[in-house]
């Protein structure tokens, strides 16, 4: 029997309670994007809200593995969410 030796990828899942639903989504759409595009390990992000409560979102983001999970926070384009959102994410 072979191990493999492959990373796995990582999965990470989160619940925000958001003020400024539309603020928060410009700044969330453009660190999505911008992942997509730049960032050879992050595979997906998706973000989703509720509709019953639009100050509920969802994130889901897939990164090939944890150096590219651990790239992604590194980067100036996260960097910025966090500090545009810092005010705006309310419960996480």
């Amino acid at each position: 029997m072979s191990l493999s030796t492959q990373a796995a990828p990582i999965f990470n899942f989160f619940e925000l309670g958001v003020q400024d639903s539309p603020k928060y989504d410009a700044i969330g759409e453009h660190n999505i994007r911008t992942s997509i595009q730049n960032e050879k390990g992050t595979l997906a992000m998706y973000s989703v809200k509720q509709k019953a409560d639009p100050n509920m979102a969802y994130m889901l983001e897939i990164y090939a593995d944890d150096a590219a999970n651990d790239a992604h926070r590194q980067t100036a384009h996260f960097k910025h969410y966090l500090a545009q959102t810092e005010k705006m994410v309310v419960d996480k």
